[in-house]
Parts: C-alpha cells; structure tokens; sequence
C-alpha cells in the first residue's frame, strides 16, 4: 500500500515555504495551512510536485482553508486523469494506535521519508493548542521541516492530516474535526457509522454462520448460495456477520433492498450501480482510494473488473487469506427480470481467494452462467435454534414468564421472523405480567406447520375471499404514516363499520 500512498503524495512550493499535500479527488489537495498561509492574492503562484503523475510541476490555488485548524484545500487548476486519490474516514482514533506517514521533511525534499509510530495522545484541547493527535515518532534523526500536510494514516485509513512539528512528536487533526470543511466543499470522506453497518439487535444464527464460514474456508474461489425461504433471516445473517480471524476478510456487502430504503430499489438493482459499488470497494481495499467516476460501456466494465478482481487475489493469495463478498436479494432481480444483466460483468469462473456468497431464495433464480449446481455451495438458512429464541425472548421480555418464553419460541417454530412478530406484539398490545392473558393468545395463534411463506399463502387466500377485509388492507397499504383508529374507522364504508 506505501508505493501507492507515495504516488498521491507531493511537495508543496508557496513562497519560500516548503510543505506535503497530497490528492483527496482528480483536483483537489488536503495540507496544513501554514504551508500556504503567506500566498499573496493574484501575485503568489502555488505549486505541487506529484512526481509518479506528473513529470512537470502544477499549478494549485487556495481553495478553501480554516486557520483555527490549520488545514487548506488546494484546487488545481488543470484537474487530473486519474482514477484514484486517497480515501478519508472519519473513524475514531484511539491512544496507542499505530500510524504512519508519507511525506517531504526537508533533510529528504526530493526523495520523500516514511515515518511511523504510536497515538501518545488523541484528544489535545484543540482550542489551547492548534492540533489535536500528539504523534510519537519511531525514526528520531529524521529532520521533520517540510511533513506538514502529510496525510495521517491507521490500519492503511487515512484518518487525519499531520500538521505541525512539537518538541519531539508530531501534531495533527483528524478527517473527523475537519468534516465541516470537508463537507463545506464536497470532499467525501467515510463515515463510521456507515462502516459499522445495521445493528439490527436480533440473534445470529450461529450454526448457519459456521456452516457458511466453513463453506468459505474449504473453497478455492468461486461462488456460494445461502439459501432461505421469506423472513428465515438471510439478511439478518448477512448484517451480523463479521470475521476476527485473519484468515476471511469481507470486503463488502451489497444489499438489493435494505431496511428503511425500499425507495432506492431499483436504484439498486442498476447494474452499473453495483459495479460502481464493487470498484469502490476494491479500489479503497487496494490502493485506499476513490476511483474517479467515468462513463463506460459493458465491455469496458468487465475489463475493469476482471483486471481489479486478480490483483485483488493476487493480495489475498500472498496473505493465505480468503476476500468475501455479499451480495443480498437477489430475488428482486429476478422478479423484475434483471438478474442476467446484474450479474453481467462478473467472471463465470473467479481467481484465486475470491468468494463471492449470492443470498436469495432459490438458486435457480441466477444466471444460466452463474448457476450453482453443486450442492456442497448451497447453505441452507435452518430455523434458529430453541436456546437461542429463548435467550432473544429472555433479551426482549425480561420480565415474561419462563413457561411463556417456552410456549412462544415452540408458537413460532423457531422462525425469525414470526417470533419477532410475536414478541413485538406482545410488548405493544399486552401487560408482560398478564400471564393468563398471553397464554390465551398463544393458544389461539394459528400453526405455521412447516415453511412460513406457504403459511403466508393461506393466510393470502382467506383474505381474498372476504371483500370487506380484502378492502380494508388494500387501504391500509396506501397510507404513508401513521394514522389513529378514529381515522381509520372514517375511511371505511359504513355498512362495514359494525
């Protein structure tokens, strides 16, 4: 990843101040600002010398800066062809972290230097003293006059910008004290909470996990299926599912239709969106870039992919590590007769330590190509098991009678998805403590006898025979918010109101 850090990294010329900056887009530069703080309106020309992009200096003007936090954005005034730049995040830095550096000190102007070492300390009264990250340094001869902008980097992130040199140690602020600026003028950065994905709060699954995981470990490469029928909790699964081990790193997971979005589905479903999706994922595991954003054809496209998915194995071969990759929903393709076009720039056959894991309810819904046919790929979504739903029950119903916690994870058959329509039903509808009334309900549930989706269609065809109810759902699902009773009761004919 250094080389690649190096190539984004260059020296800044303002006056006689000589500093680091380094690419955040195809124009624009992150340093510190008192590089540049001396530039003269319409008489001071600043430069910036990226020597593996371009063999003459370039021309950068003062776009944006904030003094109290010593950081400026640089804009350039011919923008590059390039296709990546330097990923920000805004992940929280903690004391004791190792980090490292790429930059141009004075005593290595032309050559650049590297340095590295440990987070002394990360929350300095940035007010008092102008920076916030107290940076201990491992390489104690290097003259450090000239590393100011260089970007801060942690766990292959860059998470900051070095700013000043202090009395043995280096000071610096993070992407997430500058996110005003950054946001100010359209940097994008990573957010954290968009990297910690949803936490839904339901169970895992575990022995579907340990199959799947164990699935990923015996593959070569190639594709697996996790198959489930409606609400078995594929997603669930899928949300939750993260590996400490060294050996499966999951790069990504792409969800077709993802909770509280329904309206961006078919933004999703878009092919090209995906394959933007995929090339931003392996762009920043491989470089810790953004690519640049560009029109092309499909032809184009699996050119890309297949070039960046082998250097993508090529990694993860030399670190005995297998790369997985999710991709949740695809029954939505199907459905709306998308699914070959989706799958279109994606190698039938994929290189070494590639894994990509495909979620939906049947396998024979993919492509003819991409067709799993192999039933050791397959891993089949069980009901969860009974330990598990009374631990949940226990989790959401403390206060729930054990015989009752019982009673509810056998009503549901130890399906995700009807045992949190029961207990959600409970909390909002019944006293915890009304033990004989919850019994009674229990009683009265109806039996989802084996698959729910086929509990589901017969529920479906009662429904349909009854106007009045067939009416007043048709209703309900027209409704954008919430609405009370009284309102609802308005709305309906009145010969169906007794």
């Amino acid at each position: 990843m250094q080389n690649y850090l190096e190539k984004y990294v260059g020296r800044i010329y303002c006056n006689d101040d000589v500093g680091t900056a380094f690419l955040v887009s195809n124009k624009e530069l992150l340093t510190a600002y008192h590089t540049v703080e001396n530039v003269e309106e319409n008489t001071t020309v600043i430069f910036v010398e990226l020597d593996e992009i371009s063999s003459e200096p370039l021309e950068v003007r003062l776009k944006d800066f904030d003094e109290s936090l010593d950081i400026a954005i640089l804009e350039l005034i011919q923008p590059l062809d390039i296709e990546y730049f330097l990923k920000l995040s805004n992940q929280v830095i903690r004391n004791n972290s190792t980090w490292s550096t790429f930059g141009f000190p004075g005593g290595k102007l032309n050559a650049g230097a590297k340095l590295d070492g440990i987070v002394a300390r990360s929350n300095v009264n940035i007010e008092r003293s102008n920076y916030e990250l107290d940076l201990e340094y491992n390489q104690s001869n290097e003259c450090i006059e000239g590393l100011s902008g260089a970007p801060l980097m942690v766990s292959d992130t860059t998470i900051g910008v070095i700013t000043k040199e202090l009395d043995g140690t280096l000071g610096a602020i993070s992407v997430c004290k500058i996110a005003t600026l950054l946001d100010k003028n359209y940097i994008t950065y990573e957010s954290q909470e968009e990297s910690l994905g949803d936490e839904s709060g339901f169970e895992l699954n575990t022995p579907v996990v340990d199959k799947l995981t164990n699935k990923i470990t015996s593959l070569d490469s190639g594709y697996l299926f996790l198959k489930g029928h409606p609400g078995s909790g594929k997603t669930t699964i899928v949300e939750s599912v993260g590996y400490a081990k060294s050996d499966i790193v999951v790069l990504g997971k792409y969800f077709l239709l993802e909770k509280g979005k329904e309206n961006l589905l078919s933004l999703r479903m878009n092919h090209l969106k995906f394959l933007e999706w995929l090339e931003d994922r392996v762009v920043a595991d491989l470089y810790n870039a953004i690519p640049q954003k560009s029109e092309r054809d499909i032809n184009q496209w699996i050119t890309t992919i297949l070039d960046l998915l082998q250097k993508l194995s090529e990694k993860y071969a030399a670190k005995q590590t297998k790369c997985v990759i999710f991709v949740d929903g695809i029954d939505e393709l199907f459905k709306s007769n998308k699914i070959e076009e989706f799958f279109s720039a994606l190698p039938v056959t994929l290189p070494k330590n590639i894994i990509f894991v495909i979620v939906g309810q049947n396998e024979s819904s993919l492509p003819p190509k991409h067709i799993i046919q192999d039933d050791k790929k397959i891993i089949l979504v069980t009901p969860l098991p009974v330990n598990t739903c009374l631990r949940l029950i226990n989790k959401e119903l403390p206060e729930l009678a054990f015989e009752l916690r019982n009673k509810m994870g056998k009503c549901s058959e130890y399906h995700p998805l009807y045992l949190r329509y029961l207990i959600e039903y409970v909390r909002t509808n019944m006293p915890v403590d009304g033990e004989q009334e919850i019994n009674k309900w229990l009683d009265r549930l109806p039996q989802v006898s084996g698959e729910i989706e086929v509990y589901y269609e017969s529920l479906w065809q009662d429904i349909v025979k009854k106007d009045e109810l067939l009416y007043l759902i048709s209703l309900i699902t027209r409704f954008r918010e919430c609405i009370s009773h009284k309102s609802l009761i308005e709305t309906v004919p009145v010969k169906w109101h007794s």
